[in-house]
């Protein structure tokens, strides 16, 4: 692996022979001891690391020494080792497994040195790997699976071969097996159960790895008049990309065919599974499909800067954030294994204190320690949580860490906002009324108030804005723009102060309602230079699908609340509309940010998150309707891809089904333990197999858990796309 040069912020890397969650404790805090290494937060669920750093020297070579050191090894992406690695793994266990058959051939043959030979190759050749991880666990003292595996495997070989040289032959055992061939078992039944773990594993990560795949390697780009195929990091802003008919288009940018209309699959992006169609001028999304003839974008971004980056980025860091229940299962995980070494101790002495032979002792130590399993607490949570976060990101949710998917199972109370969130965000002016003293006419007053909301993105701004370019009028320029907090916006406009505001009530009497208006429309009021001159009345309808959301919500024990700064009249037209009876209007941010601390907890608060972004953020689980910026991450926690509250209801039950899946997965693994670790020290294990019978309960443990995970993801998996 070459040295990482001038390294960036964050750098990913997989990591080669982790097996438990041990390992994973032990590659941070390998990582964390280099020079330069902020942090690094291994994801055991994908094999992988993300390292935050802040030094600007060359550290890659020290970043691979100090993992091998912890024994294991990083590898970039891009060097493709992941197939080869899998399969080393696999024929490891298929050897283990062929020695193991012949070993026992041996035992019937009653040739025991040949036997105890074929166990050793083995214990000691294919089994290699899980001796050296031991070692490493005890230096590194964490710790973890393989120590107890090796300890197993290594005792039972070592009791065969001076049961050999001290009698000349095995010790009987009821199962007609000697202790050769059952260390040699145990070591192929480990290393199957983890082929297959990683398996599932990878399984488990495939919704997540597929957004990964959808991020191409390289772009034809022309520059200076030349065509040529560089690396997707290598486009800069501003360069010619050329994409292939059914090629996935490699960095965001503008379709500058000229009158060009291309069919687009943005699902890997968006998670909208229609094609949508793209016109010239308009913006394509890296990652996306070109369905369609070639076509010539514009670069708009660098390939480091793509929206499908932004979301492979997102979705790593919250795969790889560990959860309140994750660390407080690395805590029992940390104590599990010397536990396990201490009832195996006392196993051997309390046996042999019964009068027991030492050969049966010693095989009911080894099965106490070759049952335990910390790698199924330790995978419980972690491939649960990667199954839900690859699942909402393949629908275009993204989710900041996985304590939010924790938590929304839990919330009581659900804060809406109204315009944009209910309503569909695209409010038209539907009239206007002047004071009786305004000396200008409605098109100047409307022209003024489009002047200081051109650069505003609310729905209201944009709309008045809109009404103003369909009626041809003249906008001027207005300068010294500024948010009023809560209100609205003001600047000023050939030396008069304009403002476009939430109306205050002193002011009604000065303004009638239109003919044909009711009080449910949203009202804005012009000020010139602090007076009130017009009011502008905007109409927005509600979302289709709002009614079957807070429905869906209320019927799982959520009660639903508004909180807007809209008038309060529209306000309450909308609650009746949609039975919810708890609404407010006429609030400010700071307003909606105090209303919170009297709801009942938790909390959680859908909103557009421009005005909203203080209570997104106070909120137990916030969520960004219609926006994956970092900024709405970092605010709300959950961000969705398009305004469909659908999305919302469809978060909350993965995330319930997630909650219910970990606490099966936890309570299958502490009950496998408390059940499988007294079953091995009373010796039952001896009737039914010995040690070997003892490994297969472990390694199906570990597998069960994942594979439970994976039903998580096959039953949302039937689920419409939202």
């Amino acid at each position: 692996m070459s040295d990482l040069g001038a390294t960036p912020r964050t750098v990913a890397f997989d990591v080669e022979g982790m097996t438990c969650v041990a390992c994973a404790r032990r590659v941070e805090k390998a990582l964390a001891k280099v020079e330069g290494v902020r942090d690094a937060k291994v994801d055991l669920v994908r094999e992988r690391v993300a390292i935050d750093l802040d030094a600007t020297r060359e550290i890659g070579a020290e970043l691979e020494g100090a993992a091998e050191r912890a024994g294991y090894r990083l590898v970039r992406r891009s060097d493709g080792l992941r197939p080869a690695k899998r399969a080393g793994r696999a024929s490891r266990a298929a050897v283990a497994l062929v020695l193991t058959v012949l070993a026992m051939v041996a035992a019937a043959l009653s040739l025991p040195w040949i036997e105890v030979a074929l166990a050793a190759a083995a214990v000691l050749g294919a089994g290699s790997e899980i001796f050296a991880k031991a070692w490493a666990d005890v230096r590194g003292r964490a710790l973890g699976m393989d120590v107890l595996v090796a300890l197993g495997a290594g005792a039972a070989l070592v009791s065969s071969v001076l049961s050999l040289l001290s009698r000349g032959t095995h010790a009987a055992h009821p199962m007609a097996h000697s202790d050769a061939s059952m260390a040699a078992l145990i070591v192929a039944v480990a290393l199957l159960g983890k082929t297959l773990e990683r398996a599932a594993r990878a399984k488990a990560a495939d919704a997540i790895e597929s957004i990964v795949r959808a991020m191409p390697d390289t772009a034809r780009v022309v520059r200076h008049g030349v065509e040529g195929e560089l690396a997707v990091g290598e486009v800069r802003e501003g360069d010619e990309v050329h994409v292939a008919p059914f090629a996935r288009v490699p960095v965001d940018g503008v379709l500058s065919d000229d009158d060009a209309e291309r069919s687009l699959d943005e699902s890997v992006v968006t998670g909208e599974s229609r094609p949508v169609t793209r016109r010239t001028g308009d913006r394509l999304l890296g990652g996306s499909v070109n369905l369609g003839r070639a076509l010539v974008l514009r670069a708009s971004v660098g390939g480091e800067g793509s929206e499908l980056a932004k979301v492979i980025a997102a979705v790593t860091r919250a795969s790889s954030e560990r959860s309140p229940t994750v660390r407080v299962t690395d805590r029992v995980v940390s104590i599990f294994v010397p536990a396990v070494l201490a009832a195996a101790t006392l196993t051997l002495v309390g046996w042999l204190a019964t009068g027991a032979t030492l050969d049966l002792a010693v095989r009911t130590a080894i099965s106490v320690l070759v049952v335990a399993c910390p790698c199924a607490l330790g995978l419980a949570t972690p491939v649960a949580v990667t199954v839900a976060i690859g699942h909402l990101a393949s629908r275009g949710v993204l989710v900041r860490d996985a304590a939010v998917l924790e938590t929304l199972p839990r919330v009581k109370t659900l804060v809406l906002d109204k315009t944009g969130t209910l309503t569909v965000g695209a409010p038209r002016v539907i009239a206007s009324v002047r004071a009786a003293d305004a000396t200008d006419s409605d098109d100047v007053l409307l022209a003024l108030a489009a002047s200081v909301e051109s650069e505003s993105h609310h729905p209201l701004a944009r709309a008045i804005f809109e009404e103003a370019m369909r009626r041809r009028l003249a906008v001027p320029r207005a300068s010294a723009l500024e948010e009023i907090a809560g209100r609205g916006v003001r600047g000023r406009v050939n030396d008069r102060e304009i403002a476009v505001v939430r109306p205050e009530p002193s002011n009604d009497g000065r303004f009638a309602l239109p003919e044909g208006i009711t009080s449910v429309a949203s009202v804005v009021e012009v000020l010139i230079d602090g007076g009130a001159v017009a009011r502008v009345f905007l109409e927005d309808a509600l979302r289709d699908e709002a009614r079957e959301v807070i429905d869906t919500l209320r019927a799982r024990g959520v009660l639903p609340v508004i909180r807007s700064g809209d008038a309060p009249s529209a306000v309450a037209h909308v609650a009746r509309a949609l039975g919810i009876e708890d609404a407010r209007g006429g609030l400010r941010p700071e307003d909606k940010l105090a209303d919170l601390r009297g709801l009942r907890r938790p909390i959680l608060m859908v909103g557009d998150g421009i005005n909203d972004a203080p209570a997104l953020a106070k909120a137990d689980v916030g969520v960004s309707l219609g926006a994956r910026t970092e900024t709405a991450l970092r605010a709300a926690g959950i961000a969705l891809p398009r305004a469909d509250l659908r999305l919302v209801t469809f978060t909350h039950e993965l995330a319930t089904r997630l909650a219910r899946v970990v606490r099966e997965n936890l309570a299958l693994a502490f009950a496998y333990n408390a059940l499988a670790i007294p079953f091995a020290a009373l010796g039952a294990f001896d009737r039914i197999g010995g040690p070997a019978a003892a490994a297969i309960a472990m390694a199906g443990s570990s597998l069960l858990v994942v594979l439970n995970a994976l039903r998580l993801r096959a039953r949302s998996g039937v689920m419409s796309r939202a």
